[in-house]
Formats: structure tokens, C-alpha cells, sequence
């Protein structure tokens, strides 16, 4: 498959021909079910063995989980850094018990280990260490203001407290603040750091602090029960599960995948790709289109008649578009999952997030069916073999490290097929509701 002109299309879609997808078509009805129903015990049996998460006896300290391990070495590497920060701003229209809104965001501070938590290292090792603290929520009343200075302020503030760096060591690794705009008008800013929440876990804290809040302003108990599990506990198991065969099994997977190291890919960039981190004034800019309702619709019919999901789709349509740009045959690109295979982290705020490096061969000149084939093959097997942390891979492949580009991939595709609801406070009279600002416009 040859670089093209970006103004080619090379997408057709055509009869499968990869071997793979050849040997699933020419299955009968009754032999795909078959072959569906051993899939789904294989998977029910995987789970079990997954899920068998114990509460730990000490509760104060613990060692890091390897995703917090990966997160705790960069901010070593770029300390003071606001790049791992994840502040999420909120704005509360309608009538504010402030008080209610200071008791339900410590009691999830309390209700989570992982927000009490700060990283000591401890006979030269790193350390989770578990502690208690008051969350302080100040309140910045801006209602003396005219309308375009408070809205001036109010970014200001939020941009200066989403930046202010956390000390890892010392905690507490989440901070509020409320500022009041109008008597029924305020925006909430809750900033965390990295190595304690992922995406999913701001779902979690948006659903419990709506649900709390709810509770504490009809002067209810708080609603939520006990969580079986802390995430102390999670990281003692991933270490315990470090030593078992399901985990060397997903290793040499791994290291087979990678026997070799690919190439960095070198996109034609406008220019140089600086030598150290990146800064915020190299960031590159943001792009949003909306594809076509047809088009949707399209590409929907092509996954149904190609048996594939639309995940992998688009994946390879991504990399035959790196493809062309870079003339690259050998392409990886990472995709972050959720990484919470276990039932019992389903309701846990902290840093389960992983990473998978899917490998493309665009060697031969294969047709778009053909390499669509190739992309599913390597999505099923990495799917297959998720539980291993992109840190321990990382270590143990041992590729050439620069603070210039990520080890392994320096491209990344998402499909967000979950959306994380923004908060909502219900009160007597219109409810609150917040439009939820990310950290791609504070920080």
C-alpha cells in the first residue's frame, strides 16, 4: 500500500481476504454459535479469576499500583507540571445550599482512599500512604462585579487553580473551590491529580456527589454503601497477580507482538518536534468536525457487512491515513481502556486506566479488506491480553527512552463511546445544572 495523495481516497471496502476472516465467513450458524458460546465461557472463567479482589489487612499504606507507578515517575521527571492535572469545572445555576455542597464533596473525599492519599517513598521504595484531611472549599464572591469583569475573573482564577502543581509527597491530591457570580449563579472547579482519578472515575464523582448532595439538602444520611474494596487493595492484588501464570501468559504476548521495536513515527509536522517535554506553548491546536448523518449510517452498514466493530473501523482508516502521511508500513497506535476488568473497581475512584499498543502491518500493499482483517486479528488479541499495565511492558521491552515522545507509540486514538454525564444537583424548584468545562480549556 503505496503513500497516495491525501486527496485519494483509499478506503473501499471489498470482499474479505484474510485468512481470519475467511475462516469466521465460512462458518455455519450452528458452528458460529458454538464458537461463540466457548468464547463467552473462556471469558466467564477469565473473569472469575480476575475478580477475586481481597480486602488487605494493613489499610494505612501500600505500594503503588503499576499505573500510579508509570504517573509517580513522570512527575519526578517534570515536577511542577499542571500536564496531569484533571480539573473539571461546573456551572451551578439555581439556588446553592453551600453547605450541603462542602458536606457531600467531603464525604467522597472520605468514602475514597484515593483522595486521601499522597506518594512517600519509604525505604527507597514508593508509597501509597493513606491519611485524613478536612477539605477546604473557599468560596470567592465576585457578585460586586459587572457581568464582563466576572467573567474575566472567574477564568482567571480557574485557569491559576487548575495550574497550581500538587505535591505528590505531601497531599492532599484533590482541591475545590466555588466561586459565587450571581445570588443563583456559581461554578465549581474540582481539581485532581492524575495519579488518583481517570476519566471513569469523574463519572463516579459527578453521580455520588449529585446523589449526596441530594441527600444532605432533604437532611437525609448519606445514600451511597460501603465500598467492598479500596484501591489500596486493587494494588495489592495487581502485585500478587504480577506473580501468577495469567500474568506471565500476557507478557509473552506481548513480547512477542514487539520481538521488534517499530519506528518512531515522524509525522510531516509544520514544526520541529521539540527535544525535552512539551511545553504549553508548543501545543498543537484542537479540530472539531461532525461527520455527516449519512456518512455515520455508512460507515455503520461497512462494520455490519465487514464483521467488524466500529472501533476498528475507524482504527484502521486512522492508521492507513498515518499511513499515507509518513510512508510507514510498520504503525502503532495506543488506545486507552478502562482497565477495570475486576467487578469490584467498578465504583472506585482512582487510576485504573491502561493502555494498549495496537500494531499495523501495511506490508504487501494489502487492500482495505484485507488490512481491516489484519486490524481485527490484532484488536482481539490485544483485547484478550489487556491486564497488562503499558508500564510493564515498557520496562520490560526496554526501548530507548527521550523525553521527546512516548515509548512505543506516538499517536493515540479514542473512541469515546461513553459519554460522562455533567452534574446535576437536584433541588426544591429548577434543578441545578452544570455545564461541565474539561481540562483542555483551563489548562
Amino acid at each position: 500500500m503505496k503513500p497516495q495523495s491525501p486527496n485519494h481516497t483509499m478506503l473501499e471496502i471489498q470482499p474479505p481476504a484474510s485468512s481470519f476472516a475467511q475462516q469466521l465467513t465460512s462458518l455455519t450458524p450452528a458452528q458460529r454459535a458454538l464458537l461463540e458460546r466457548r468464547l463467552m465461557q473462556k471469558n466467564k472463567r477469565a473473569k472469575h479469576e480476575r475478580q477475586a479482589i481481597k480486602r488487605s489487612a494493613k489499610r494505612d499504606s501500600a505500594p503503588l499500583s503499576y499505573n500510579q507507578q508509570g504517573m509517580w515517575v513522570l512527575d519526578r521527571l517534570m515536577p511542577g507540571t499542571a500536564v496531569y492535572h484533571s480539573p473539571t469545572a461546573a456551572r451551578l445555576r439555581g439556588k446553592l445550599d453551600v453547605e450541603a455542597l462542602t458536606r457531600a464533596l467531603q464525604a467522597i473525599v472520605t468514602r475514597h482512599d484515593s483522595l486521601r492519599t499522597s506518594f512517600q517513598t519509604v525505604d527507597g521504595t514508593p508509597a501509597q500512604i493513606i491519611g485524613d484531611f478536612e477539605l477546604d472549599v473557599p468560596l470567592v464572591d465576585l457578585t460586586n462585579q459587572s457581568e464582563a469583569e466576572r467573567e474575566a475573573e472567574a477564568l482567571t482564577i480557574l485557569r491559576r487553580e487548575a495550574r497550581t502543581p500538587f505535591n505528590l509527597s505531601q497531599g492532599p491530591l484533590i482541591r475545590a473551590i466555588l466561586l459565587r457570580m450571581q445570588e443563583h449563579d456559581h461554578i465549581l472547579l474540582v481539581t485532581m491529580h492524575h495519579i488518583v482519578t481517570d476519566g471513569w472515575s469523574i463519572g463516579i464523582f459527578h453521580r455520588e456527589l449529585s446523589q449526596l448532595y441530594d441527600a444532605f439538602v432533604a437532611q437525609r444520611s448519606a445514600p451511597l454503601p460501603e465500598l467492598p474494596i479500596q484501591y489500596l487493595d486493587y494494588s495489592a492484588w495487581q502485585r500478587d497477580w504480577f506473580a501468577s501464570d495469567a500474568c506471565t501468559a500476557q507478557l509473552e504476548y506481548w513480547k512477542k507482538q514487539f520481538a521488534t521495536l517499530p519506528p518512531v513515527l515522524e509525522l510531516p509536522t509544520d514544526h520541529p518536534r521539540p527535544n525535552g517535554p512539551i511545553s504549553g506553548a508548543s501545543r498543537g491546536a484542537r479540530r472539531t468536525i461532525t461527520l455527516p448523518a449519512v456518512l455515520t449510517r455508512q460507515i455503520r452498514l461497512a462494520c455490519q457487512r465487514e464483521g467488524v466493530t466500529l472501533f476498528m473501523m475507524l482504527m484502521a482508516a486512522y492508521q492507513i491515513l498515518l499511513h499515507r502521511y509518513t510512508g510507514e508500513e510498520d504503525i502503532v497506535v495506543g488506545t486507552p481502556l478502562a482497565g477495570r476488568q475486576q467487578p469490584q473497581t467498578a465504583d472506585l475512584i482512582g487510576l485504573f486506566i491502561n493502555t494498549l499498543a495496537l500494531r499495523a502491518d501495511l506490508s504487501g500493499n494489502p487492500t482495505a479488506s484485507e488490512f481491516l482483517g489484519r486490524v481485527k486479528e490484532a484488536a482481539l488479541g490485544a483485547y484478550a491480553h489487556q491486564d497488562l499495565p503499558f508500564e510493564r511492558l515498557v520496562k520490560e521491552l526496554q526501548p530507548e527512552r527521550t523525553l521527546a515522545h512516548n515509548p512505543l507509540f506516538q499517536v493515540m486514538f479514542v473512541l469515546q463511546s461513553e459519554e460522562i454525564l455533567p452534574l446535576q444537583l437536584q433541588v426544591c424548584g429548577p434543578n441545578i445544572f452544570a455545564s461541565t468545562t474539561r481540562w483542555l480549556i483551563l489548562i
